[in-house]
């Protein structure tokens, strides 16, 4: 609520406008509670607007109550009372108000930088993903953004769109500590191979749950081949238990898979993997999250992502 006010100067304004208003006519017919409402009044400016304001408002409003106490005859040792605490205690509000709002401040300049250092560290993982492996790199920034696509056709919160887009970035994590050889391997897998792959979304939420700004998408990570019929892996919740992240970073996982040439598989045209989604559905796939994919717009956009690395993150 109050960052709504801080954010709107006309509303902040008007607020401020009332409160003097009701605190000028209390003074001037019961001459109770008005102070409250001129403290309020000065502390919420000094919140907002420039400290000169502040205290330029708490003169004038001491100025007003001390001509008013005057007009209406208050008697002097009730008077100086008076005006000496309303002074102490504008006085007080008009620092108060000032010293918070540049707390504000100093704490907003330090989101900022936490913000950049968490991009910076974003960064790093997926440079560290492209030395390892350039078909990764390329696979998740492709899934990060057809996530992100998904998420906002189905209209979800700005946030949450953002959570998946990161998802979609950090799904494959787990595979870095894979030998090249099992990732690129042009042939069949042996079991034994095919259960060390099996452990990479398990591994990835695990790197991840030690990173704070991080740790909310690690259930995503986890759960990201995890079938919406409670079959794939690792073993886990069915259907609408499993995360919506997790849903929405499968279909786009699976569809830049089908639609990219791999060492042993080539590349299906767009259509194919379309068909192979719905097919799939309700059994591999939420049907909620096919029907999204296949309605976004990204599927008349040239396949070539690989600068997107900025719009990722924003």
């Amino acid at each position: 609520m109050f960052s709504f006010i801080y954010n709107n100067k006309a509303l902040s304004c008007l607020i401020i406008a009332v409160l003097l208003a009701v605190g000028a006519t209390f003074k001037l017919t019961t001459g109770f509670l008005a102070g409250g409402f001129f403290i309020i009044a000065i502390l919420l400016t000094g919140l907002i607007y420039s400290a000169k304001l502040t205290y330029f408002l708490a003169g004038t409003v001491y100025i007003f109550s001390l001509v008013s106490n005057l007009v209406y005859n208050v008697p002097r040792s009730q008077f100086i009372i008076q005006e000496t605490t309303l002074a102490l205690m504008f006085i007080f509000a008009a620092y108060t108000g000032s010293q918070v709002k540049k707390y504000i401040q100093q704490l907003t300049k330090h989101h900022k930088k936490i913000t950049e250092l968490n991009k910076d560290l974003i960064l790093a993982f997926v440079n560290t993903m492209e030395a390892k492996n350039k078909y990764l790199c390329s696979h998740s920034l492709n899934v990060s953004f057809y996530a992100r696509q998904i998420a906002e056709q189905m209209q979800l919160p700005p946030e949450e769109c953002k959570k998946v887009c990161l998802a979609g970035l950090f799904h494959d994590i787990g595979k870095i500590g894979i030998s090249e050889t099992i990732l690129d391997k042009a042939g069949r897998l042996t079991d034994s191979e095919w259960d060390l792959i099996k452990t990479h979304p398990e591994v990835g939420a695990k790197i991840l749950k030690n990173i704070p700004t991080l740790r909310e998408i690690t259930d995503i990570i986890k759960y990201h081949h995890l079938y919406y019929n409670g079959k794939g892996y690792p073993d886990g919740p069915r259907k609408d238990d499993i995360p919506l992240g997790a849903r929405i970073i499968a279909v786009a996982d699976a569809f830049d898979a089908m639609t990219s040439k791999r060492p042993y598989s080539d590349a299906r045209s767009i259509e194919e993997a379309c068909e192979e989604l719905k097919r799939c559905s309700g059994t591999q796939f939420d049907p909620d999250v096919v029907s999204a994919f296949l309605k976004s717009p990204l599927l008349k956009l040239p396949r070539q992502h690989a600068d997107i690395r900025a719009e990722t993150l924003t």
